[in-house]
């Protein structure tokens, strides 16, 4: 359950520690009164809980701390500066203008693969293909380096498909 439902309900709850990355903190406003707020921005790895952050920040200060607004400005790749807003994705698509991200490229985040013919087809047509690699999870999966697949799961040099995005005829 949310700690915050907990929370909401009552119920007093012992948080396990976690250890998280933070790569990077910038003080970006203060405001000061009855109820001072600050602005930071964070730069930090998954399973970062902002909401811990600013608690254990009120704790450090004794002055307690609670995460009124979150503004996700990046995630897996993707800059929010670069996001369009509904409006502007309909005008886009009226125009006959938008162009969607290619599949693979939203998937960056994850390591790559690749095939030879042989094994793509295979891979493909919804078979594991055998694979001497390093890598293991989640991974892209392309043939000879350029053509995109999909996404499959690589475990003890085994790569089992996940989603296959175009067939080998």
């Amino acid at each position: 359950k949310r700690l915050y439902d907990l929370a909401r309900k009552g119920e007093i709850v012992e948080v396990p520690v976690r250890t998280v990355e933070i790569f990077h903190t910038e003080i970006l406003d203060w405001r000061e009164g009855d109820f001072p707020e600050l602005d930071v921005a964070i730069a930090c790895g998954s399973g970062t809980y902002i909401r811990a952050i600013a608690r254990d920040l009120g704790a450090i200060l004794e002055t307690g701390g609670t995460l009124a607004a979150l503004i996700r400005t990046q995630s897996s790749g993707f800059d929010l500066t670069d996001s369009l807003t509904l409006t502007d994705l309909e005008t886009k698509l009226q125009a006959g203008t938008f162009q969607p991200l290619a599949p693979d490229q939203a998937l960056q985040h994850l390591l790559s693969v690749t095939l030879p013919a042989t094994s793509a087809q295979k891979w493909c047509q919804g078979q594991r293909v055998s694979l001497n690699s390093d890598v293991s999870g989640i991974v892209r999966v392309y043939e000879e380096e350029t053509r995109f697949l999909g996404v499959g799961q690589l475990q003890d040099e085994v790569l089992i498909p996940q989603m296959v995005f175009e067939p080998i005829s």
